[in-house]
């Protein structure tokens, strides 16, 4: 049995589209976990369900159900999932819901490698119909150069296709607390999406500096275990094990279209109304690939693995104002 108290989702999937000004969350505010696991004597056998529940909306719940079958070499994983989430804008509430069935498959090499399927069966609220085609890769790559020096590299993508796709808003950290959305950056208006989620980390910005249905993103980090340098004997102490100093490079971007040069993207217009007879629009001239550079530190408290970071973004060749990111999250 599990009980703690936690700032993400039973499942970290897409959310619905909402086109507004607000941040994108992909954690659920502070919340309670409940978990119970039964397995059998072999292990073969694995049933967990889960519950949670929000401090900050009683609207927002979730319940998670898995069962898996690790008699053979093939593993095989179904999940339950329901999530209904209350959000508002200035108009509305808006109450989403949610109920998807995953099927995992799992072929493992070794410990550290496996090759995986997963499928989803998704029904929502909402009464639409839609196609979306989804690909990508997340390739990570460590380089030990030191007893305590690590060299972690990470490229990501995603293409999202169909007439109703996802949008990826580029910019920030996952589980990002006290989260900025950049309201500036247009969205493509032609494209009917039907999700949203973020395409991270891309440190020095907020949320939304770059958007659409692809994005491509490069992220460099030396991870330095700066207390272990020094002391010899073993730690007892989560958080002097874990204390790390940071110093990364962040670089990436999102676009609609066929690719991020060109012209009928979104980004290189912005539109400009005031009142009901006067609109303008402006043609930019605007690089659409954006970088990050900068450090921070990361230590485990209380089993919460912190994350402080101190960014500066680049943008069109000009070093933007810095950015500071508190959040929760193990790796990039």
């Amino acid at each position: 049995m599990v009980e703690q108290l936690d700032l993400s989702f039973l499942n970290m999937s897409y959310q619905q589209f909402m086109n507004t000004s607000s941040p994108i969350y992909l954690n659920g505010g502070l919340n309670a976990f409940f978990l119970v696991g039964l397995t059998d004597i072999l292990e073969n056998h694995r049933m967990v369900g889960g519950i949670r529940l929000s401090f900050t909306s009683l609207g927002n719940i979730e319940f998670l159900y898995s069962y898996e079958n690790l008699e053979k070499r093939l593993d095989r994983q179904i999940v339950a999932y329901y999530q209904k989430q209350k959000t508002a804008d200035d108009y509305n509430i808006i109450v989403q819901q949610n109920a998807s069935i995953f099927y995992l498959l799992k072929y493992p090499f070794d410990k550290a490698q496996s090759l995986r399927f997963t499928f989803e069966l998704r029904y929502n609220r909402q009464d639409w119909k839609s196609i979306s085609v989804k690909s990508g890769l997340d390739f990570r790559y460590y380089a030990p150069l030191a007893r305590t020096l690590i060299w972690a590299n990470r490229l990501s993508g995603s293409c999202s296709l169909g007439n109703a796709p996802l949008i990826y808003y580029l910019g920030g950290v996952d589980n990002w607390i006290f989260a900025k959305f950049n309201s500036e950056i247009s969205i493509e208006p032609n494209i009917n999406y039907a999700y949203q989620t973020l395409a991270t980390p891309m440190r020095g910005f907020s949320q939304n500096i770059r958007n659409g249905n692809n994005f491509v993103l490069f992220n460099t980090e030396l991870r330095w275990q700066i207390i272990q340098t020094f002391v010899q004997k073993p730690l007892r102490s989560d958080f002097l094990r874990s204390f790390q100093l940071v110093g990364f490079f962040d670089a990436g971007t999102a676009w609609s279209g066929l690719n991020p040069y060109n012209k009928n993207n979104a980004l290189y217009t912005r539109t400009i109304t005031s009142g009901s007879n006067l609109r303008i629009t402006i043609h930019k001239q605007t690089d659409p690939i954006v970088y990050g550079f900068g450090t921070g530190i990361r230590f485990m408290l209380f089993s919460y693995f912190l994350r402080f970071d101190y960014a500066w973004g680049i943008e069109n060749g000009k070093i933007s104002n810095h950015q500071f990111y508190l959040s929760l999250n193990l790796d990039f």
